[in-house]
């Protein structure tokens, strides 16, 4: 049999193995350096290698062009809140343009300031009801200003002959005992000193009772609102005989500094 034919009979019998694809190597190549696994790796997967750092550049650039928007954002929101003026209604735009942002309350809450200036107490509740939208009561810094915007709303009404609605008011700021909640101690002693003045016109003297004791043991017996709540027990002695039925659950919160305002029929939210 010739050696052609010998190997054409070879490629047509089924049984063996097709080894067409079988390389040789020397000696030298069986054992390849870290040079050449590398080079062979790089063969291997170079379309997935690249693929993801075309994915870790895109990320970065992405993260940079979000940071440099929302900058470019907080500038342009800085530098129309400079320009806005004194205007009520133009502070009250910016104030429904960039709503849940602090500025936004800060500007809502100076319209609303404004509005009770001039004795639009209608109009200053919503603006500081606006306002109270914008700021945080979980931030230190926002929660003095969410505090104040609370008041307002609740004198507001006060004034405008919405006692209830004030009483709603004053309420959310007493009860905001939540470890979550950061409003200025003095803020919260407010609010329950004038639910007990509203309890005294009323002559429900325990619930005027419930109140002034809060204060004490909510939160703080060195409150800046002592002195009113000792100057009233003087002036209405029965408050001294009242006992309060009713308590609310005591979870003080850590003092923060505030300016109280005294309390007139025209009283103004703390500055």
């Amino acid at each position: 049999m010739s050696p052609k034919s010998y190997n054409k009979d070879l490629k047509k019998d089924p049984r063996r193995g097709d080894d067409r694809n079988l390389v040789i190597v020397d000696q030298d190549f069986g054992q390849p350096d870290l040079e050449d696994r590398m080079w062979l790796f790089w063969i291997r997967n170079k379309v997935a290698i690249m693929g993801g750092g075309l994915l870790i550049v895109i990320g970065i650039l992405g993260y940079i062009g979000w940071h440099a928007v929302g900058d470019f954002k907080l500038s342009s929101m800085q530098a129309e809140y400079q320009n806005i003026g004194e205007g009520v209604e133009a502070k009250l735009l910016f104030a429904s343009k960039y709503e849940g942002h602090p500025l936004a309350g800060i500007a809502a809450l100076d319209a609303a300031d404004n509005l009770f200036k001039e004795k639009k107490y209608d109009e200053s509740a919503n603006a500081y009801a606006q306002a109270r939208k914008s700021l945080a009561a979980n931030d230190n810094f926002q929660a003095a200003y969410a505090g104040r915007a609370i008041l307002g709303v609740a004198f507001s009404k006060l004034n405008a002959s919405d006692k209830e609605g004030a009483i709603v008011a004053f309420k959310e700021l007493a009860k905001s005992a939540s470890v979550m909640e950061a409003y200025p101690t003095a803020e919260r002693a407010q609010a329950m000193y004038n639910l007990a003045l509203i309890a005294v016109e009323k002559k429900d003297y325990t619930e005027a009772r419930k109140w002034l004791d809060a204060m004490d043991r909510d939160i703080d017996p060195l409150n800046p609102w002592q002195d009113q709540k000792r100057r009233l027990m003087g002036f209405e002695p029965e408050l001294a005989k009242a006992v309060a039925l009713e308590t609310i659950p005591a979870t003080p919160v850590p003092n923060q500094p505030s300016t109280p305002a005294p309390v007139t029929p025209d009283a103004e939210p703390v500055s």
